[in-house]
């Protein structure tokens, strides 16, 4: 029950997570290009493509995520207001 309950809080404002989430992913990118491009070493030039990528699908899936979002939030709000879960 407890699990369900910091769901609902999280899911209750969304923007907190997606404000995080974006800068993170893009760091993560930005760090990929600067080893790949900045260190003369193999194994940062083979880590520096994979966190690029890594970087690219995460701001593409939370680009989606967060226009999906507004839909499962009204659903965790009304199972929790049929549940007598309190939002915040």
């Amino acid at each position: 029950m407890y699990v369900g309950r910091a769901i609902v809080a999280l899911a209750a404002d969304p923007e907190v997570l997606f404000s995080r989430t974006l800068p993170a992913f893009g760091i993560l990118a930005v760090l990929g290009l600067a080893l790949r491009f900045g260190v003369p070493l193999d194994w940062a030039r083979s880590l520096g493509p994979v966190l690029v990528a890594a970087g690219g699908v995460g701001l593409l899936i939370d680009g989606f995520a967060s226009r999906r979002t507004e839909p499962y939030v009204k659903a965790l709000e009304a199972i929790a207001e049929a549940n007598g879960v309190p939002l915040r």
